[in-house]
């Protein structure tokens, strides 16, 4: 440390300013593989060594120091853990706390509980294939979820804002509906979310009756992006998962989409029902071609290849020795930078642009490193093996910047943890090799 932890954050309250001081102390003992004492750590945060011995013995700790057997502790797991999420394990005894005890307002905990248990009841009813009406159900739970959550965001805040004037006497107060706590919620009219919760919303309350199976496969690439909304924005108020990870696969719900035949429309619900049902699905279709969003709907894209030897393409035909080729093989290539289309210095430059902070490639890589995004081909990032370059989407560019508004220190965690990695490699390059160097 270059200077005491104290005089680093001075208009932080005191408790919080000795809580950034330990996160110091031990980030620092970890880097250099130091052991800690009680009567250190106490020294280090101004507090007397029986509390630092306390927290120790209530385990507050325990995901972070390992005892030694001569007394002393060694320190694991600081140096890429940021700032808020170190002090609200502080927080947090062994015991696990009730769901929803960091909420100050009853109803708001009481609405969040029901949010999680009518959005789990969605989507599994949803991944039940059997059901034939499973898109009404979806929509009715689902939207009484996102109803809940933010009206439990908004109860946090103040209750009162919950109800829609005052009530006569002796009469119940009336809340506000899903659209008043939807305009709240969301001020830009534009924002993808908003217009995904307006989708799903008018598809809830004004076509329910349009909800034929033949809608169903377009419909949940909105369900879907609604889904991976949910989740973020309820894990962000909650502070935990919507889903346990055990459940990941329950978000699968997106659907191969073939246009439905306006013939086969009318000769089950008449022409004037194929009508309107057509007019739903083009319009559904336009609009997600057009705001091409993961936030408002979802695309699923495939690559069909015909190949004697394994490809990276979502879908193969393997054709077996000596055989013959019958038909015509189209291949329509797939810009790729068209979803990526960020090198990973322009993704710093937006992201300097966005934030108001400077960002280097070296920022963006530890970024990219320590969410495991450059791993393989997924919705952040793209490595083009033949140019053997890596790009990177807009979903990348826009997640980065809400962690580094929401999330202060995130950005400085994963610059440790880089420099952390960093050196552990040089530290376990074989000693010929450092000495060449």
């Amino acid at each position: 440390m270059d200077q005491p932890p104290n005089e680093k954050h001075p208009d932080l309250a005191p408790r919080r300013t000795a809580q950034l001081a330990l996160l110091e102390f031990l980030r620092h003992a970890e880097r250099t593989a130091a052991p800690v004492t009680p009567a250190a750590i106490a020294k280090a945060t101004g507090w007397k060594t029986t509390s630092a011995r306390t927290y120790i013995g209530k385990g507050k700790l325990d995901d972070f120091l390992t005892a030694r057997d001569d007394g002393s502790y060694e320190v694991h797991d600081t140096v890429g853990i940021a700032d808020e999420e170190f002090i609200k394990r502080l927080s947090q005894s062994r015991a696990i706390q009730a769901f929803g005890s960091h909420l100050k307002n009853a109803i708001a905990r009481q609405l969040l509980a029901r949010a999680r248990d009518n959005f789990l009841l969605a989507v599994e009813l949803f991944n039940r294939p059997s059901l034939t009406n499973r898109s009404d159900a979806f929509l009715m739970l689902f939207g009484t979820a996102w109803e809940q959550l933010l009206k439990a965001e908004i109860a946090e805040v103040d209750e009162g804002n919950l109800y829609d004037g005052t009530a006569e006497s002796g009469q119940r107060r009336r809340t506000i509906g899903f659209h008043e706590a939807m305009r709240r919620a969301f001020t830009d009219p534009k924002d993808p979310i908003r217009r995904n919760l307006a989708v799903i919303r008018d598809l809830r309350d004004d076509a329910t009756h349009l909800l034929v199976p033949e809608v169903q496969a377009i419909a949940t690439r909105y369900f879907q992006a609604g889904v991976g909304n949910f989740c973020d924005r309820f894990s962000a108020f909650a502070q935990v998962s919507a889903l346990p990870d055990m459940a990941a696969g329950l978000l699968a719900l997106a659907l191969p989409y073939a246009r439905p035949d306006f013939a086969g429309l009318a000769r089950h619900y008449g022409n004037q029902g194929a009508v309107e049902i057509r007019h739903l699905v083009q319009r559904l279709e336009a609009d997600a071609e057009q705001a091409n969003d993961p936030k408002f709907a979802i695309r699923v894209e495939y690559r069909l290849t015909l190949d004697n030897r394994s490809t990276g393409a979502e879908i193969a035909l393997t054709r077996k020795p000596g055989a013959d080729v019958v038909g015509v093989i189209v291949e329509k290539p797939i810009d790729v930078e068209k979803g990526f289309p960020y090198r990973a210095n322009e993704l710093a430059a937006k992201l300097s642009e966005q934030t108001g902070a400077q960002w280097t490639v070296t920022d963006v890589l530890a970024v990219c490193d320590k969410e495991r995004w450059r791993g393989d081909n997924n919705r952040y990032h793209y490595h083009v093996a033949k140019a053997r370059t890596h790009i990177y989407s807009e979903l990348c560019l826009a997640e980065m910047a809400r962690r580094y508004r929401e999330h202060p220190g995130w950005l400085d965690g994963c610059r440790d943890w880089r420099r952390h990695q960093e050196r552990q490699a040089r530290l376990e390059r074989p000693l010929a090799t450092r000495r060449r160097r």
